[in-house]
């Protein structure tokens, strides 16, 4: 459990032995999350032997890593971004997951300063989970949170995703790209955008200003449905492109929107 070597000496954190040494004896009383499948964690304020200028860079974590530090929450209240996964850059406030992170975790962290959540290429169970917290956690954990990419994550439960849409209610992008919705799942979440998803009563949402739905396999069947979303809300852009909507689904959109 250690951090990236070579981002250690760029940002010039303490040696690997000493990160080791700090996630194994820890500094703090362990708070595990029972939910979380690693119950051996270190305690929230295992950061402190790593000096406060540790807590504003963006640190490459590797996978075995991610569960013990996203459970010791007031990791996240402190630090900017973090991307586990393959790579790193600065880009804060800004947390990146990947299939290999524990994203149940989150259920357990408090992330009012977060406003872009990347979670690209969950599995289906990873999917579900981040799902479920975000649509079922309290305004103030999710305040913040403007942008949200999905893009290639297995999640075809398009109800959750609405009520994620709903719950979060500063959300203004939302990237589906490569999720396999299908015209059934986009027509769903299009329906779930347009009317309450509790009384089924019209009421189109009004906060979303960007929805990719890229590579989904669309056809032309979905154009009406596709022009009565951007009709109806106050969409700015709606990303389409390597789709089966053809030549003559994306003119009955421009038509649909030249007449309104």
């Amino acid at each position: 459990k250690q951090l990236h070597s070579a981002l250690c000496g760029r940002v010039n954190l303490p040696s690997e032995a000493l990160v080791a040494m700090v996630l194994r004896q820890g500094a703090g009383t362990p708070s595990p999350s029972p939910r979380c499948p690693k119950r051996r964690l270190v305690g929230a304020k295992l950061w402190r032997p790593l000096g406060e200028m540790a807590r504003q860079v963006l640190c490459y974590l590797r996978a075995e890593c991610i569960c013990e530090l996203v459970c010791a929450g007031s990791f996240f209240r402190s630090l900017g971004a973090v991307h586990v996964g393959g790579g790193w850059r600065l880009s804060s406030p800004h947390l990146q997951l990947c299939s290999q992170s524990c994203a149940s975790a989150l259920e357990h962290v408090w992330l009012p300063q977060t406003s872009w959540l990347e979670a690209r290429g969950l599995n289906a169970k990873a999917g579900r989970s981040l799902l479920a917290s975000l649509s079922t956690t309290g305004d103030r954990a999710v305040r913040g949170l403007v942008a949200l990419d999905l893009r290639g994550s297995k999640v075809s439960d398009t109800l959750a995703i609405v009520n994620v849409v709903r719950n979060c209610r500063a959300l203004r992008s939302l990237d589906l790209s490569g999720t396999r919705l299908r015209d059934e799942g986009a027509r769903e979440l299009i329906q779930g955008l347009l009317r309450d998803p509790a009384t089924g009563a019209r009421s189109p949402h009004r906060g979303l200003r960007s929805l990719a739905l890229e590579e989904n396999g669309l056809t032309t069947a979905l154009a009406g449905e596709l022009a009565d979303l951007a009709l109806q809300t106050p969409l700015e852009a709606l990303l389409l492109a390597r789709n089966e909507i053809g030549d003559a689904g994306a003119q009955a959109i421009l038509n649909a929107l030249s007449e309104s």
